[in-house]
């Protein structure tokens, strides 16, 4: 009897561990190896981001702050989680 509520409880704390491994409005996509996954959204629907000094640091480089209009407004977010030495390629269309 042990052993089952031992392996029930460990199930429920891994997803547990899962479910709050992203933050409040990231959107969990879940892949599969060799598979392809679609996943359709609205930018309207997203979170405006107002400050993105975040993204010209220099730990980050993402763009220089002279690109900040062109990034300002709303924003989806998904996550997902890929082995090590995996590849992924996704794909936006509008």
């Amino acid at each position: 009897m042990k052993k089952y509520f031992f392996a029930a409880l460990l199930i429920v704390s891994v997803q547990m561990v899962q479910a709050q491994t992203w933050p409040q409005g990231v959107q969990f996509i879940e892949s599969k190896m060799n598979d392809s996954t679609t996943v359709q959204g609205n930018l309207a629907d997203g979170k405006i981001i107002d400050d993105l000094s975040w993204a010209s640091s220099s730990s980050n480089a993402c763009f220089t702050g002279l690109q900040f209009t062109q990034y300002m407004g709303h924003h989806v977010f998904y996550g997902t989680s890929i082995k090590p030495q995996s590849v992924i390629k996704i794909y936006v269309t509008a």
